[in-house]
C-alpha cells in the first residue's frame, strides 16, 4: 500500500482526542483506601498455613524454652528456619505458580502487594522472634541480646538462601528447595547444639555479631532484587 493511501486511511479512522477526559474520570467511584487499610485487606489473602505454621513453630520453641535443661535452649533455633521458609515462599507464590503476569492486571499493582505481604509476614514473625528471646530466662540483659543473635542467626540464614533460590529457580521446584535449604539450617542447629556447643560461649559472640549483620544486609538485598523483579516483569509485558 501507497504510503499517501496508508495516511489517508490514518487520518480518515483516527479516534479524535477525547474531550473533558479528567471530568469524566473524577465523577466515577473510586473509594479512597489508605496504606494502612491496604495492608490490614491484604491479611486474607495471606495462605492461612502461612499463620497456622507460624504460631505452631512459635508454641513449639516456647515449650522448648520452658522444659528444655540451660545448656540445651538453642537447640529451639531448630525451629526458626520454618518461619523464614514460610515468608520467602508466600512473598514469592506469584512467581512460584506463574501468576505475576495476572496480578499485575488487578487493580492494585503486584509491587504493592509483594511489599504488603512482606509487612504483614515479616511483622508477625518479628513478634514471634521477640516474644520467643523474652520468654528465654537470661540472667542480664547481655545474655538476652545474645540469645536474640544467636535465634534470630538461622532466620536470616534461612531467608537468604531461600530468596536466592527464588530468584535463580522458577516454579515450583524452587519451593521445594526452599524447603530442602530450611531442613538444612535446622539439622546444621541440631548439630552444633548437641556437638559444639561452646560455639554459644560469650568469646565468640562477635563472630555471630558480625555473621548477623552480613546476613541481615544480604536479606535487604535480597527482598529489594524480589521487588525489582516485579517491576522488570512489568516492562517485559508493556
Amino acid at each position: 500500500m501507497k504510503p499517501s493511501m496508508k495516511k489517508a486511511l490514518t487520518d480518515a479512522f483516527d479516534a479524535p482526542e477525547p474531550t473533558r477526559k479528567q471530568d469524566f474520570l473524577k465523577q466515577l467511584p473510586r473509594p479512597e483506601l489508605s496504606r494502612i487499610s491496604f495492608i490490614i485487606t491484604q491479611a486474607a489473602y495471606i495462605r492461612k498455613w502461612v499463620w497456622l505454621l507460624s504460631v505452631f513453630i512459635f508454641a513449639a520453641a516456647l515449650v522448648a524454652t520452658l522444659f528444655m535443661v540451660p545448656d540445651r535452649i538453642w537447640l529451639i533455633s531448630a525451629f526458626i528456619p520454618f518461619l523464614a521458609l514460610s515468608a520467602v515462599t508466600e512473598n514469592a507464590r506469584s512467581q512460584v505458580y506463574g501468576m505475576a503476569e495476572l496480578e499485575m492486571a488487578a487493580r492494585f499493582s503486584l509491587k504493592s502487594v509483594v511489599l504488603a505481604r512482606m509487612i504483614l509476614v515479616g511483622a508477625t514473625h518479628f513478634i514471634l522472634l521477640i516474644l520467643l528471646i523474652l520468654s528465654v530466662q537470661a540472667p542480664d540483659t547481655a545474655a538476652l541480646l545474645r540469645t536474640g543473635v544467636y535465634l534470630i542467626v538461622p532466620y536470616l540464614l534461612t531467608t537468604v538462601l531461600c530468596l536466592w533460590i527464588v530468584l535463580k529457580i522458577r516454579g515450583k521446584e524452587s519451593t521445594y528447595a526452599c524447603m530442602g535449604a530450611a531442613v538444612i539450617v535446622s539439622g546444621l542447629n541440631i548439630v552444633i547444639s548437641a556437638t559444639a556447643p561452646m560455639v554459644y560461649n560469650e568469646m565468640y559472640f562477635l563472630k555471630w555479631a558480625g555473621l548477623f549483620v552480613i546476613l541481615l544486609l544480604l536479606t535487604l538485598w535480597g527482598y529489594y532484587k524480589t521487588i525489582r523483579l516485579t517491576e522488570e516483569m512489568k516492562w517485559s509485558l508493556s
